[in-house]
Order: C-alpha cells, then structure tokens, then sequence
C-alpha cells in the first residue's frame, strides 16, 4: 500500500515540511505478521524482512515467503546476509538457521537456540549474540563461545558491532564490551556510562562510536565516553543508522522515528502521520538508498521527494507558489533601498540647478 505523505521535520526551514513517499506493509500487503525483528539488505540487492511469525523477502514490488525451510510461524530475531550473500537466521527458541542458493542448513548444534544478534567482521567470522549464553563465534566453521567467564560483562547479549578498526564491540544487558588483542575490555558507570543495558551500537564514518543506552545517546571517541544532547523521546532507543548522507537515524520504543543532523545537533521527529506505530524495531538502508523502518505494526519504506524507492535526497523545502513572510521582507527592502536611492537622485540634481 502506497501512501504520500509530509514527514514532520521539527524545525524545518521556514515551516515547510520536505514531501516523502512512504510505502507501507503488513500482513494484508504480504508479511508474515505485522511486528518486524530484523532487516538485513543483501550484496545482491534484495532485502529479507524477520517477523515474529516468519521470514520475507522482497522482490522489488512486493514481499514473498522466504521461510526456506523455517517451520511455520517461527520467531525471527535476527538476520545477516553476509558478503557471500548467505542469509544468516537467528530465531527466538529455534537457533541459528542459514540459506544459500535455495539450500537451507540448521545451525542449532553449533550455538544457542535464542538468538539476539548478528553480525560477520572483516575476516569473515560470524559474531552470534545470545540471550543468557553469552557470545558466540563461528570461524572457518569452528565454534567458540565467551561468556562472563572469559570476561564478557554479561551474558546476554544485546547487539553486535564491528568497529572499522576490526574490533568488535559487544553490548549486553549488563554494559559494554570491546574485543580487541588481549583481555576483554569493559565499560560501565565509571566510564561515563549507566551500569546497565545496551540497547544499540552504531560507528559512524568519522570513526566515532555512539552508544544507545536507556533513552540516551552516548558518544565515544579516543576510548572518552560523553552523553550526548538530550533524552530521545520514548522508553528507549531501539536502533541506529547513518545514512548515505551522514545523518544518523535514530528508532525508539514509543517514541517514533527521528533524524540527527550531526553537524548542527539538531534532532529531528519524522512522523509518517496518523496509524503508524511508534514503536521502532529496526532500520536499514537499500542499494537504492530508500530507508526501511521496521516496526510493532508493519513495515515502512522511506523514500524522499515523493520519489518512492529512489535514492533519498537530503530534505528541501517543497515548492510553494504562495510568498512566504521572508520573501515579502526581502521584497520591501529592495523596494525601499531602490527609493531611498531615487529621492537621493532627485535631490542632488535640484541642488545641480
């Protein structure tokens, strides 16, 4: 279902409110169920949606059964499409499932059966976050798990990080943690932040790593952890993104969606009007640069302009016939400034006679 609408953009220039398609998905448009878990963007272009009753891919017009061998109605909680343009499926009680060229293999012997988090680093390892049994990696087909034991500052895993520099950063219910060569390093409320759950990790491109914890953003750069701005509206952040453009797209339980200009600070409600849930599960972005909203209530593509899928354009004001306060300013400056300039003229060939 396609509908055009104005995203609320707190602040935007003079008022106006920069147009954007949305297109939006349920159960009645094709999904499996209406609550989104994960999305991944495959290399090759595709997209693959995790509901709480199954798994979906879109074909470029309309989304079709992906299960590949799931059992009906299984819990997606995370996907990977990895460089080899494997699908990695991490379900809620079913493990860990993968699918490549139509064949589908079960991962369940090599991890946990409740699956958080997924992600593969610049050596190609597979990164699996758990719930309650700490970390798992799969490396050249071998398995290795961390937990508490090894130094993880919790064994239930929230969200997973590759940094750029090839480490990896861990969040888990109980702090964060960097992997890098030597011990496990932790950071918590001495480090600037709470004590307490991780709710999303995002490196952005110039190398700093922002951290969601609560409703709070928090950002790190030279291992020097500092809150930043305000509290995001709702109970907390549930996802972070930074587009093609360098904005960071922030998602939040109750909140909605909203959009950070790192540049200026300035934050940003998008709102894709009246019966869209506010409720954030997960962000991606597509090779067409559209940006995909997963939520408690259905699924949104984002494109801007009122260009559907096409790439997004940064915001811009929509054309308006009618002149706006500003412009009748201008216009009678010019107009004053251009008599002022006429009596001079007058007056000084008066004076000439």
């Amino acid at each position: 279902m396609r509908v055009f609408v104005a995203l609320a953009l707190a602040g935007a220039v003079l008022g106006r409110r920069p147009a954007f398609a949305v297109d939006t998905w349920r159960v009645s448009q094709g999904l499996p169920a209406d609550r989104i878990q994960a999305l991944t963007a495959a290399p090759d272009g595709s997209l693959w949606v995790g509901t709480s009753a199954g798994l979906a891919h879109f074909d470029g017009t309309r989304f079709v059964d992906g299960g590949i061998g799931l059992a009906a109605r299984t819990n997606i909680a995370a996907l990977l499409a990895d460089h080899a343009n494997t699908l990695w499926i991490g379900t809620a009680g079913a493990g860990l499932h993968r699918a490549r060229a139509g064949a589908f293999s079960d991962e369940r012997a090599e991890t946990a059966r409740n699956i958080t988090a997924l992600v593969e680093d610049h050596t190609g390892t597979l990164w699996i976050g758990t719930a309650g049994q700490g970390l798992h990696r799969l490396k050249f087909g071998q398995a290795g798990v961390f937990s508490t034991q090894h130094g993880l500052s919790g064994d239930d895993v929230t969200t997973l990080l590759p940094d750029h520099d090839g480490t990896l950063w861990v969040g888990t219910k109980n702090g964060l943690n960097h992997f890098a060569d030597g011990p496990i390093r932790n950071y918590g409320a001495s480090d600037g932040l709470p004590a307490d759950i991780i709710h999303a990790l995002l490196a952005d491109r110039t190398g700093t790593l922002w951290i969601a914890s609560g409703a709070s953003l928090f950002r790190m750069t030279n291992r020097s952890i500092a809150r930043f701005g305000q509290p995001v509206p709702g109970a907390h952040v549930t996802a972070l993104l930074e587009d093609r453009d360098g904005s960071i797209w922030i998602g939040s339980a109750g909140g909605g969606l909203h959009r950070l200009q790192t540049i200026t600070g300035k934050l940003e409600h998008m709102s894709a009007g009246k019966g869209a849930s506010d409720f954030v599960t997960a962000l991606a972005q597509d090779q067409q640069g559209s940006l995909w909203v997963g939520t408690a209530d259905g699924l949104l593509r984002l494109g801007a302009n009122g260009q559907g899928n096409k790439p997004m354009a940064p915001p811009a004001p929509v054309a308006s016939h009618a002149p706006s306060p500003v412009r009748w300013l201008v216009v009678a400056g010019v107009a004053v400034v251009a008599l002022v300039a006429l009596v001079a003229l007058i007056l000084r060939r008066v004076r000439r006679r």
